[in-house]
């Protein structure tokens, strides 16, 4: 798992092509053009990573996750703290009340891909419902893991908000959100359904659903289904009104994915 030479982490987005002529009675969402940036992170938690594993105590588990990064970075780790952003440096500190509850963890990392933590590095109370439910309180989130490159052209930051659920009497985390920091402004991170097959060329699936003979390149908003072909795109954005052809929800806009390759 570690031997892999990592690769950069690119969100590259490029707007659709003009659409064809359409009548005046075409909605405006059916045409929007979604704009949208090259964005690269140095480091960051794969978002489906996130486990609990037992330990020889009851009442401890440690959470484990996956990561990439391109150089060292560091994992930084907040229990039950308060999300604060400070205007001065724009950027979100977060603050543990340590006497309530464990101080933050500190974990210094290679740079590797898809690499699992494997080690009794993060622990997480199990004995306590109350604490593991003090997400119920909106000022306080459960866990917060940062993952920071050392080295870097700006500040950056990958953000993992996570709480706890039991399902079948066990505890498990659940992902709330991700942002990423860089160049000085945050950003929402969501999940592309598809965008894996889209990354390997040579999968079978990776045709776009409709014509079943171009490579698919453009997500459906907002369901975010990568399902279309540029040409079979075109064609959806001039209907008065189109549906995903996976989901059948309504199509507000289209974003085309453009991986680094093409980009350039």
């Amino acid at each position: 798992m570690g031997n892999a030479e990592p690769q950069p982490y690119v969100a590259a987005f490029q707007p659709l092509l003009p659409p064809p002529a359409v009548s005046p009675a075409v909605s405006p969402a059916s045409t929007q053009v979604v704009l949208t940036a090259t964005l690269i992170s140095e480091s960051c938690v794969e978002r489906n990573s996130f486990r609990l594993i037992a330990s020889s105590s009851p009442a401890i588990a440690h959470l484990d996750l996956c990561y990439n990064s391109n150089v060292e970075c560091t994992l930084k780790v907040h229990y039950f703290c308060t999300d604060d952003s400070d205007p001065a440096t724009r950027t979100k500190t977060f603050t543990t009340d340590l006497r309530r509850f464990p101080s933050p963890v500190e974990i210094h990392l290679p740079k590797a891909y898809h690499q699992p933590l494997s080690q009794a590095v993060i622990p997480i109370a199990l004995d306590t419902e109350e604490a593991l439910l003090t997400f119920k309180d909106t000022g306080l989130i459960p866990i917060v893991v940062e993952i920071v490159p050392d080295r870097s052209e700006g500040p950056q930051a990958h953000i993992s908000y996570l709480c706890f659920s039991q399902e079948g009497g066990v505890w498990k985390p659940k992902l709330l959100q991700q942002l990423l920091l860089i160049q000085g402004r945050y950003f929402v991170l969501h999940e592309f359904f598809g965008v894996q097959r889209h990354n390997h060329p040579d999968e079978e699936s990776a045709e776009c659903v409709v014509c079943m003979t171009d490579r698919r390149n453009t997500a459906v908003l907002p369901c975010r289904h990568v399902c279309l072909c540029t040409n079979c795109a075109n064609i959806v954005r001039s209907q008065p009104s189109s549906k995903c052809p996976i989901c059948r929800s309504q199509v507000d806009s289209l974003m085309q994915l453009v991986g680094e390759s093409e980009s350039s």
